[in-house]
Protein backbone atom coordinates (compact mmCIF):
# COMPACT_ATOMS: atom_id res chain seq x y z
CA UNK A 1 0.00 0.00 0.00
CA UNK A 2 0.86 3.61 -0.51
CA UNK A 3 1.04 3.65 3.56
CA UNK A 4 3.97 1.33 3.73
CA UNK A 5 5.60 2.07 0.64
CA UNK A 6 5.83 5.47 3.00
CA UNK A 7 7.06 3.71 5.88
CA UNK A 8 9.70 1.81 4.15
CA UNK A 9 11.01 4.59 1.93
CA UNK A 10 11.27 6.90 5.28
CA UNK A 11 13.12 3.66 6.82
CA UNK A 12 15.40 3.45 4.06
CA UNK A 13 15.97 7.19 3.99
CA UNK A 14 17.17 7.07 7.78
CA UNK A 15 19.46 4.04 7.31
CA UNK A 16 20.86 6.10 4.46
CA UNK A 17 21.76 9.02 6.62
CA UNK A 18 23.06 7.35 9.35
CA UNK A 19 25.53 4.94 7.33
CA UNK A 20 26.79 8.67 5.69
CA UNK A 21 26.63 10.09 8.99
CA UNK A 22 29.32 7.45 9.42
CA UNK A 23 31.26 7.64 6.72
CA UNK A 24 31.95 11.35 7.03
CA UNK A 25 31.89 12.16 10.51
CA UNK A 26 34.11 9.32 12.25
CA UNK A 27 37.79 8.59 11.39
CA UNK A 28 37.94 4.48 11.46
CA UNK A 29 41.71 3.21 11.16
CA UNK A 30 41.82 0.13 8.85
CA UNK A 31 45.53 -0.30 8.91
CA UNK A 32 45.36 -3.30 10.83
CA UNK A 33 42.80 -5.10 8.20
CA UNK A 34 44.20 -6.56 4.90
CA UNK A 35 43.26 -6.03 1.52
CA UNK A 36 39.74 -7.91 1.11
CA UNK A 37 40.00 -11.38 -0.89
CA UNK A 38 36.61 -13.20 -2.39
CA UNK A 39 36.76 -17.08 -1.65
CA UNK A 40 35.37 -19.86 -4.79
CA UNK A 41 31.54 -19.68 -4.34
CA UNK A 42 30.10 -22.88 -5.61
CA UNK A 43 28.95 -21.76 -9.51
CA UNK A 44 32.18 -20.37 -9.65
CA UNK A 45 31.03 -17.92 -12.23
CA UNK A 46 33.44 -16.49 -15.27
CA UNK A 47 34.07 -13.36 -14.70
CA UNK A 48 35.29 -10.33 -16.98
CA UNK A 49 36.80 -6.99 -15.72
CA UNK A 50 36.81 -4.45 -18.13
CA UNK A 51 40.00 -2.09 -17.43
CA UNK A 52 43.21 -2.78 -15.83
CA UNK A 53 43.81 0.26 -13.69
CA UNK A 54 43.72 0.23 -10.04
CA UNK A 55 40.20 -0.35 -9.49
CA UNK A 56 40.83 -3.53 -12.06
CA UNK A 57 44.12 -4.36 -10.65
CA UNK A 58 42.15 -4.69 -7.17
CA UNK A 59 39.53 -6.73 -8.69
CA UNK A 60 41.71 -9.16 -9.66
CA UNK A 61 43.36 -9.49 -6.45
CA UNK A 62 40.43 -9.84 -4.55
CA UNK A 63 39.12 -12.85 -6.86
CA UNK A 64 42.57 -14.66 -7.36
CA UNK A 65 44.14 -14.39 -4.51
CA UNK A 66 41.89 -16.36 -2.46
CA UNK A 67 40.19 -18.48 -5.20
CA UNK A 68 43.56 -19.24 -7.52
CA UNK A 69 40.81 -21.87 -9.87
CA UNK A 70 38.60 -18.66 -10.75
CA UNK A 71 38.21 -18.13 -14.06
CA UNK A 72 38.82 -14.69 -14.76
CA UNK A 73 39.96 -12.44 -17.76
CA UNK A 74 40.23 -9.04 -18.55
CA UNK A 75 40.45 -6.67 -20.75
CA UNK A 76 42.78 -3.65 -21.20
CA UNK A 77 42.57 -1.01 -24.07
CA UNK A 78 46.08 0.19 -23.54
CA UNK A 79 49.63 -1.33 -23.76
CA UNK A 80 50.61 -1.94 -20.28
CA UNK A 81 48.25 -2.53 -17.12
CA UNK A 82 47.70 0.42 -14.74
CA UNK A 83 45.04 2.36 -16.40
CA UNK A 84 45.47 5.92 -15.21
CA UNK A 85 48.00 5.02 -12.83
CA UNK A 86 51.03 5.14 -15.07
CA UNK A 87 54.69 5.39 -14.60
CA UNK A 88 57.17 7.14 -16.72
CA UNK A 89 60.83 5.86 -16.80
CA UNK A 90 62.92 8.59 -17.61
CA UNK A 91 67.26 8.54 -16.86
CA UNK A 92 67.00 5.69 -13.94
CA UNK A 93 63.32 7.89 -12.47
CA UNK A 94 60.21 6.07 -11.84
CA UNK A 95 57.72 9.27 -12.63
CA UNK A 96 54.10 8.65 -11.45
CA UNK A 97 51.98 11.20 -13.91
CA UNK A 98 48.32 9.19 -12.62
CA UNK A 99 47.68 7.74 -9.67
CA UNK A 100 50.10 10.36 -7.68
CA UNK A 101 49.24 10.60 -4.32
CA UNK A 102 47.72 8.55 -1.22
CA UNK A 103 46.20 9.63 2.01
CA UNK A 104 45.72 8.05 5.10
CA UNK A 105 41.95 7.13 4.00
CA UNK A 106 43.52 4.50 1.69
CA UNK A 107 43.65 1.69 3.65
CA UNK A 108 43.20 -0.85 1.23
CA UNK A 109 46.23 0.44 -1.02
CA UNK A 110 48.49 0.68 1.90
CA UNK A 111 47.57 -3.07 3.09
CA UNK A 112 49.12 -3.95 -0.46
CA UNK A 113 52.00 -1.84 -0.23
CA UNK A 114 52.61 -3.49 3.08
CA UNK A 115 52.04 -6.44 1.42
CA UNK A 116 54.52 -6.45 -1.33
CA UNK A 117 57.11 -4.35 0.96
CA UNK A 118 56.86 -1.60 -1.25
CA UNK A 119 57.59 1.98 0.76
CA UNK A 120 55.79 5.33 0.48
CA UNK A 121 57.67 9.02 0.58
CA UNK A 122 55.67 11.42 3.09
CA UNK A 123 54.60 14.73 1.03
CA UNK A 124 52.29 17.86 1.49
CA UNK A 125 50.43 19.73 -0.59
CA UNK A 126 51.40 22.96 -1.58
CA UNK A 127 49.78 25.06 -3.95
CA UNK A 128 50.24 28.34 -5.70
CA UNK A 129 47.72 30.02 -7.94
CA UNK A 130 48.78 32.72 -10.60
CA UNK A 131 46.49 35.10 -10.38
CA UNK A 132 46.42 38.80 -11.59
CA UNK A 133 48.87 40.65 -9.38
CA UNK A 134 52.09 39.80 -7.61
CA UNK A 135 53.99 39.39 -10.40
CA UNK A 136 51.10 36.89 -12.34
CA UNK A 137 51.94 39.86 -15.50
CA UNK A 138 55.40 38.30 -15.91
CA UNK A 139 54.35 34.86 -15.69
CA UNK A 140 51.28 35.54 -18.24
CA UNK A 141 54.04 36.79 -20.41
CA UNK A 142 56.33 33.99 -20.23
CA UNK A 143 53.50 32.02 -20.79
CA UNK A 144 52.04 33.72 -23.92
CA UNK A 145 55.78 33.30 -25.44
CA UNK A 146 55.88 29.48 -25.46
CA UNK A 147 51.70 29.54 -26.91
CA UNK A 148 49.54 31.05 -24.16
CA UNK A 149 45.84 30.84 -24.91
CA UNK A 150 42.56 32.78 -24.49
CA UNK A 151 42.02 32.53 -21.00
CA UNK A 152 45.00 31.95 -19.22
CA UNK A 153 44.70 35.21 -17.74
CA UNK A 154 42.88 35.68 -14.35
CA UNK A 155 40.50 38.77 -12.63
CA UNK A 156 41.44 36.98 -8.98
CA UNK A 157 44.15 37.89 -6.95
CA UNK A 158 47.39 35.37 -6.59
CA UNK A 159 48.23 33.33 -3.50
CA UNK A 160 49.11 30.00 -2.26
CA UNK A 161 49.30 28.03 0.92
CA UNK A 162 53.21 27.90 1.62
CA UNK A 163 52.55 30.51 4.58
CA UNK A 164 52.82 34.27 4.63
CA UNK A 165 50.83 34.40 1.66
CA UNK A 166 50.40 37.85 0.22
CA UNK A 167 46.98 38.69 0.94
CA UNK A 168 44.37 41.32 1.28
CA UNK A 169 42.80 41.68 4.86
CA UNK A 170 39.37 40.86 3.59
CA UNK A 171 40.38 37.65 1.84
CA UNK A 172 42.62 37.00 4.88
CA UNK A 173 39.27 37.66 6.77
CA UNK A 174 37.61 34.68 4.87
CA UNK A 175 40.26 32.56 5.27
CA UNK A 176 40.75 32.92 8.91
CA UNK A 177 36.47 32.24 8.59
CA UNK A 178 36.78 28.91 6.45
CA UNK A 179 39.22 27.57 9.33
CA UNK A 180 36.60 28.31 11.56
CA UNK A 181 34.45 25.93 9.99
CA UNK A 182 36.72 23.67 9.57
CA UNK A 183 37.89 22.87 13.13
CA UNK A 184 33.83 23.13 14.17
CA UNK A 185 31.68 20.26 14.44
CA UNK A 186 30.40 18.16 11.65
CA UNK A 187 26.80 19.63 10.98
CA UNK A 188 24.16 17.12 8.93
CA UNK A 189 23.43 19.97 6.85
CA UNK A 190 27.17 20.41 5.59
CA UNK A 191 27.11 16.92 4.74
CA UNK A 192 24.38 16.72 2.81
CA UNK A 193 24.87 20.01 0.73
CA UNK A 194 27.01 20.36 -2.11
CA UNK A 195 29.94 22.60 -1.48
CA UNK A 196 29.52 25.18 -4.10
CA UNK A 197 26.03 26.17 -3.08
CA UNK A 198 27.10 26.61 0.66
CA UNK A 199 29.99 28.71 0.25
CA UNK A 200 27.62 30.99 -2.16
CA UNK A 201 24.10 31.10 0.04
CA UNK A 202 25.25 29.72 3.20
CA UNK A 203 28.46 30.67 4.23
CA UNK A 204 28.65 33.65 1.56
CA UNK A 205 32.03 33.09 0.44
CA UNK A 206 33.36 35.54 -2.05
CA UNK A 207 34.65 34.50 -5.59
CA UNK A 208 38.44 35.82 -4.30
CA UNK A 209 38.66 33.00 -1.80
CA UNK A 210 36.40 30.15 -4.19
CA UNK A 211 38.94 30.86 -7.01
CA UNK A 212 42.05 32.08 -5.67
CA UNK A 213 42.28 29.89 -2.53
CA UNK A 214 40.00 26.98 -2.19
CA UNK A 215 39.45 25.95 -6.17
CA UNK A 216 43.33 25.72 -6.23
CA UNK A 217 43.90 23.82 -3.04
CA UNK A 218 40.93 21.14 -4.88
CA UNK A 219 42.52 20.85 -8.06
CA UNK A 220 45.15 18.51 -7.80
CA UNK A 221 42.47 16.09 -6.11
CA UNK A 222 39.62 16.01 -8.78
CA UNK A 223 41.59 17.45 -11.60
CA UNK A 224 38.34 18.97 -13.02
CA UNK A 225 37.31 22.63 -13.24
CA UNK A 226 33.75 22.00 -11.81
CA UNK A 227 33.83 18.36 -10.10
CA UNK A 228 35.38 19.47 -6.84
CA UNK A 229 32.02 22.13 -6.27
CA UNK A 230 29.71 19.01 -6.39
CA UNK A 231 31.34 17.09 -2.94
CA UNK A 232 29.63 17.05 0.24
CA UNK A 233 30.87 20.25 1.87
CA UNK A 234 31.56 18.45 5.22
CA UNK A 235 33.52 15.63 3.26
CA UNK A 236 35.42 19.17 2.21
CA UNK A 237 36.12 20.63 5.55
CA UNK A 238 37.42 17.03 6.52
CA UNK A 239 39.94 17.16 3.37
CA UNK A 240 41.18 20.33 5.87
CA UNK A 241 40.92 18.73 9.61
CA UNK A 242 44.70 18.89 10.51
CA UNK A 243 44.14 16.62 14.10
CA UNK A 244 41.67 13.64 11.88
CA UNK A 245 42.97 10.99 9.82
CA UNK A 246 41.50 12.10 6.92
CA UNK A 247 42.68 15.33 7.05
CA UNK A 248 45.50 15.79 4.53
CA UNK A 249 45.15 19.59 3.52
CA UNK A 250 46.52 22.63 4.50
CA UNK A 251 45.70 26.43 4.27
CA UNK A 252 48.58 27.49 5.96
CA UNK A 253 51.24 24.82 5.55
CA UNK A 254 53.52 26.66 7.72
CA UNK A 255 50.61 27.11 10.06
CA UNK A 256 49.30 23.93 10.39
CA UNK A 257 52.26 21.04 9.15
CA UNK A 258 53.37 20.59 12.60
CA UNK A 259 49.81 18.66 13.50
CA UNK A 260 48.91 17.34 10.29
CA UNK A 261 49.04 13.52 11.62
CA UNK A 262 48.69 12.31 8.61
CA UNK A 263 50.30 13.52 5.48
CA UNK A 264 50.05 12.53 1.75
CA UNK A 265 52.40 9.97 0.28
CA UNK A 266 53.73 8.77 -2.72
CA UNK A 267 54.96 5.13 -4.01
CA UNK A 268 58.71 4.88 -4.42
CA UNK A 269 59.60 2.99 -7.51
CA UNK A 270 55.83 3.90 -9.21
CA UNK A 271 52.50 3.00 -8.52
CA UNK A 272 52.18 0.33 -11.70
CA UNK A 273 54.80 -1.97 -9.35
CA UNK A 274 52.21 -2.54 -6.74
CA UNK A 275 50.21 -3.82 -9.82
CA UNK A 276 52.57 -5.79 -11.72
CA UNK A 277 53.37 -7.86 -8.19
CA UNK A 278 49.53 -8.25 -7.95
CA UNK A 279 49.63 -10.01 -11.66
CA UNK A 280 52.44 -11.98 -10.83
CA UNK A 281 51.04 -13.29 -7.46
CA UNK A 282 48.03 -13.92 -8.94
CA UNK A 283 49.21 -15.78 -11.66
CA UNK A 284 46.78 -14.53 -14.48
CA UNK A 285 47.14 -16.73 -17.96
CA UNK A 286 48.35 -14.87 -20.45
CA UNK A 287 45.47 -16.14 -22.39
CA UNK A 288 43.04 -14.37 -19.51
CA UNK A 289 45.19 -10.65 -20.21
CA UNK A 290 43.85 -8.89 -23.05
CA UNK A 291 46.08 -5.96 -23.87
CA UNK A 292 45.83 -3.90 -26.60
CA UNK A 293 41.87 -4.65 -26.54
CA UNK A 294 38.98 -2.34 -26.39
CA UNK A 295 35.58 -3.78 -25.23
CA UNK A 296 33.18 -2.15 -27.38
CA UNK A 297 29.60 -3.56 -26.16
CA UNK A 298 28.69 -5.17 -22.84
CA UNK A 299 25.01 -6.91 -23.16
CA UNK A 300 22.58 -9.25 -21.60
CA UNK A 301 21.57 -11.95 -23.16
CA UNK A 302 18.01 -13.86 -22.88
CA UNK A 303 20.42 -16.66 -20.56
CA UNK A 304 21.41 -13.87 -18.37
CA UNK A 305 24.54 -13.95 -18.81
CA UNK A 306 26.94 -10.92 -20.09
CA UNK A 307 27.97 -10.80 -23.94
CA UNK A 308 31.61 -8.78 -24.35
CA UNK A 309 32.60 -7.42 -27.51
CA UNK A 310 36.19 -6.31 -27.90
CA UNK A 311 38.56 -5.11 -30.76
CA UNK A 312 42.31 -4.38 -30.87
CA UNK A 313 43.47 -1.28 -30.47
CA UNK A 314 47.01 0.11 -31.42
CA UNK A 315 49.58 3.01 -30.09
CA UNK A 316 48.07 3.52 -26.70
CA UNK A 317 50.79 3.75 -24.18
CA UNK A 318 49.39 2.06 -21.16
CA UNK A 319 50.26 1.79 -17.36
CA UNK A 320 54.25 1.91 -17.35
CA UNK A 321 56.36 2.97 -20.33
CA UNK A 322 59.90 4.39 -21.64
CA UNK A 323 60.19 7.94 -22.26
CA UNK A 324 63.86 7.32 -23.71
CA UNK A 325 64.82 3.78 -25.94
CA UNK A 326 66.90 2.97 -28.63
CA UNK A 327 67.00 6.77 -29.47
CA UNK A 328 63.20 6.76 -29.61
CA UNK A 329 61.25 9.22 -27.37
CA UNK A 330 57.53 7.77 -29.05
CA UNK A 331 56.81 5.19 -26.74
CA UNK A 332 55.11 7.22 -24.34
CA UNK A 333 53.37 9.54 -26.61
CA UNK A 334 49.71 8.39 -27.03
CA UNK A 335 49.13 8.50 -31.07
CA UNK A 336 46.30 5.69 -31.94
CA UNK A 337 42.87 4.88 -31.89
CA UNK A 338 41.18 1.67 -31.71
CA UNK A 339 41.73 -0.05 -35.49
CA UNK A 340 40.56 -2.93 -37.04
CA UNK A 341 42.88 -6.00 -37.11
CA UNK A 342 45.28 -6.27 -39.23
CA UNK A 343 44.89 -9.46 -41.69
CA UNK A 344 45.88 -12.54 -40.14
CA UNK A 345 47.44 -10.68 -36.52
CA UNK A 346 44.61 -11.71 -34.15
CA UNK A 347 40.82 -11.49 -33.72
CA UNK A 348 37.98 -9.70 -32.25
CA UNK A 349 36.94 -11.16 -29.17
CA UNK A 350 33.00 -11.80 -28.77
CA UNK A 351 32.73 -14.52 -25.30
CA UNK A 352 29.90 -14.77 -22.89
CA UNK A 353 30.84 -13.99 -19.20
CA UNK A 354 28.58 -14.83 -15.83
CA UNK A 355 29.69 -11.52 -14.70
CA UNK A 356 31.00 -8.45 -15.52
CA UNK A 357 32.85 -5.57 -13.24
CA UNK A 358 33.27 -2.51 -15.17
CA UNK A 359 36.90 -0.93 -13.84
CA UNK A 360 36.47 1.94 -15.92
CA UNK A 361 35.80 5.86 -15.90
CA UNK A 362 31.43 6.28 -15.98
CA UNK A 363 32.08 7.77 -19.52
CA UNK A 364 33.47 5.00 -21.07
CA UNK A 365 31.37 2.50 -19.15
CA UNK A 366 27.94 4.74 -20.48
CA UNK A 367 29.45 3.96 -23.95
CA UNK A 368 29.77 0.57 -23.85
CA UNK A 369 26.93 -0.57 -21.68
CA UNK A 370 24.11 -1.79 -23.56
CA UNK A 371 20.51 -0.31 -22.42
CA UNK A 372 18.24 -3.23 -22.11
CA UNK A 373 15.69 -3.88 -18.88
CA UNK A 374 17.54 -4.68 -16.45
CA UNK A 375 20.93 -2.01 -17.04
CA UNK A 376 18.50 1.10 -17.91
CA UNK A 377 19.25 2.04 -13.83
CA UNK A 378 22.67 1.77 -14.32
CA UNK A 379 23.10 3.04 -17.57
CA UNK A 380 21.52 6.59 -16.30
CA UNK A 381 23.63 6.83 -13.25
CA UNK A 382 26.54 6.50 -15.38
CA UNK A 383 25.53 9.08 -18.06
CA UNK A 384 25.10 11.78 -14.81
CA UNK A 385 28.64 11.22 -13.44
CA UNK A 386 30.49 14.42 -15.15
CA UNK A 387 33.74 13.94 -15.42
CA UNK A 388 36.12 16.55 -17.78
CA UNK A 389 38.27 14.78 -20.28
CA UNK A 390 41.59 16.75 -19.82
CA UNK A 391 44.96 16.50 -21.68
CA UNK A 392 48.13 15.15 -19.86
CA UNK A 393 51.61 16.11 -20.69
CA UNK A 394 55.21 15.07 -18.91
CA UNK A 395 57.83 17.39 -19.85
CA UNK A 396 61.67 18.70 -19.13
CA UNK A 397 60.77 22.35 -18.07
CA UNK A 398 62.68 25.38 -19.01
CA UNK A 399 64.57 27.64 -16.71
CA UNK A 400 61.89 30.01 -16.82
CA UNK A 401 59.05 28.00 -15.90
CA UNK A 402 57.42 28.19 -12.50
CA UNK A 403 57.87 24.35 -11.18
CA UNK A 404 61.05 25.36 -11.56
CA UNK A 405 61.80 28.79 -10.20
CA UNK A 406 59.28 28.86 -7.15
CA UNK A 407 58.47 26.34 -4.85
CA UNK A 408 55.22 24.81 -4.43
CA UNK A 409 54.95 21.18 -5.74
CA UNK A 410 51.39 22.56 -7.74
CA UNK A 411 50.63 25.85 -9.68
CA UNK A 412 47.23 25.98 -10.58
CA UNK A 413 46.04 28.47 -13.46
CA UNK A 414 43.20 30.31 -14.71
CA UNK A 415 41.62 28.67 -17.92
CA UNK A 416 41.50 25.29 -15.67
CA UNK A 417 45.28 24.52 -16.28
CA UNK A 418 47.30 22.88 -13.65
CA UNK A 419 51.23 22.42 -13.71
CA UNK A 420 52.85 19.95 -11.19
CA UNK A 421 56.73 19.72 -10.25
CA UNK A 422 56.64 15.73 -10.05
CA UNK A 423 60.26 15.69 -9.37
CA UNK A 424 59.78 17.47 -5.98
CA UNK A 425 57.55 14.09 -4.71
CA UNK A 426 60.61 12.42 -6.09
CA UNK A 427 63.20 14.37 -4.79
CA UNK A 428 65.72 14.20 -7.82
CA UNK A 429 65.58 17.77 -8.65
CA UNK A 430 64.35 21.16 -8.67
CA UNK A 431 61.56 21.71 -11.24
CA UNK A 432 63.62 19.21 -13.58
CA UNK A 433 60.07 17.12 -14.73
CA UNK A 434 56.52 19.24 -15.32
CA UNK A 435 53.52 17.45 -15.42
CA UNK A 436 50.76 19.73 -16.70
CA UNK A 437 46.93 18.85 -16.90
CA UNK A 438 44.00 20.34 -18.40
CA UNK A 439 40.43 20.47 -20.00
CA UNK A 440 40.83 19.28 -23.38
CA UNK A 441 38.33 21.40 -25.05
CA UNK A 442 41.19 24.26 -24.44
CA UNK A 443 42.61 25.45 -27.37
CA UNK A 444 46.37 22.95 -28.43
CA UNK A 445 49.66 24.47 -27.72
CA UNK A 446 52.35 24.20 -29.77
CA UNK A 447 55.41 21.93 -28.27
CA UNK A 448 57.55 25.16 -27.41
CA UNK A 449 54.98 25.50 -24.50
CA UNK A 450 56.15 22.10 -22.55
CA UNK A 451 59.47 23.16 -22.64
CA UNK A 452 63.26 21.63 -24.14
CA UNK A 453 61.21 18.03 -24.39
CA UNK A 454 57.82 16.19 -24.55
CA UNK A 455 58.50 12.66 -22.76
CA UNK A 456 54.87 11.74 -22.58
CA UNK A 457 51.58 12.39 -22.66
CA UNK A 458 47.78 11.08 -21.82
Amino acid sequence: SRKHGTITFLVGLLLALYTLKSLVFTSTSFLSQPFPTIEVDRASPRVAIIGAGPSGMGALFALKVGAASRDVTMFEATSHIGGHATTVHHDGHDIDIGFIFSSGNYWAYEALLERYGMTRNPTSLSVQYHGSDDGSKQHADNDAGRGGVRGDTSHYPSWHNMGNAPTSPSLQAEIDRFQSYVESPPTMLRMLMPLGIWLKVVARFSDDFMESVLRPLLTPLFVTARGCMFQSTQGTLNYFRTKTRGGFLSINLDKYKGNVSMPVYHAVDGAVTLHENILEETKLPESKLHLNTAVTSVSRTRSGKWRVKARPTSGLPGGRCYAKRENDNTECLATGTTVDPPNGAGESIDEEFDQVIMATSAKIASKILVPSAGTHGAAWVLNNIDYDDFRVTLSLADDKDAVKTEKALYHVYPNGRLSGSIDRILEVGGGLYKLEVEPDSNPERPAKHYGSEILATR
